[in-house]
């Protein structure tokens, strides 16, 4: 699944309900040009190699109850 299309399920869950149409319109389309998963967790973690990327991604996903 790509960045853009868990961004924009977390905005339906999330916000969406509580957007009028023409909101929830520009919010998807502004969130269908996400950049890509990888480029996003180098910029969070800094360049941290992949095979440790990983287990902080879970720790965090962890403590945001995301899992």
């Amino acid at each position: 699944m790509s960045f853009s299309t868990c961004a924009i399920n977390a905005y339906n869950a999330a916000l969406g309900p509580h957007h009028n149409w023409m909101i929830r319109t520009s919010a998807k389309t502004g969130l269908l040009m996400a950049p890509s998963r990888e480029y996003v967790l180098d910029h969070i973690f800094g360049g941290v190699e992949k095979s440790k990327a990983i287990p902080m991604e879970e720790r965090y996903a962890k403590i945001l109850n995301l899992q």
